[in-house]
């Protein structure tokens, strides 16, 4: 799980332990649930505490898709900025794409498309500081250099 660093500037990961099955989007629900709960230890959330996940959708493509509530949108423009929207949408890309949630034969994640209330980002995120309609992949230039924290809760 990526949450921002304690400065707030970069993600960092948090290891956890989760009970995972063999289904794919069930083990994304288990960790995105894990995400929005936040961080155990000294790193910053990076999700509104109100985020409701509606659906998860993983294409034969690579891509998933991810419909969040209206109060994700709520929660991001109370501390609007590129910053906060990016560690956001980045941690939740780096969370989700994690081979560990894979089930054996699946393809591995390649982007995270999101949807606001089954729309499309730009239809209810109109004010929004970064494109979120576009598939959004890893990139590394949101990480810390640190080492992951270690968390062993189940």
């Amino acid at each position: 799980l990526y949450f921002a660093s304690e400065d707030g500037r970069l993600l960092v990961p948090e290891m956890r332990r989760l009970t995972l099955g063999e289904d794919t989007v069930e083990n994304l629900h288990i960790a995105l649930d894990a995400f929005i709960e936040g961080p155990k230890g000294l790193l910053a959330p990076v999700v509104p505490p109100s985020t409701r996940v509606h659906g998860i959708f993983f294409m034969d493509n690579g891509e998933l898709i991810v419909d969040l509530s209206m109060e994700t949108v709520s929660g991001l423009r109370k501390h609007a900025s590129i910053s906060s929207e990016m560690l956001f949408l980045q941690g939740l890309v780096h969370t989700l794409t994690a081979s560990e949630l894979l089930e054996a034969d699946a393809p591995p994640i390649s982007t995270v498309r999101f949807l606001i209330e089954g729309a499309s980002a730009e239809e209810t995120f109109q004010d929004a500081h970064c494109d979120w309609t576009s598939p959004i992949a890893r990139n590394p230039r949101w990480l810390a250099g640190n080492q992951p924290v270690e968390r062993g809760n189940g």
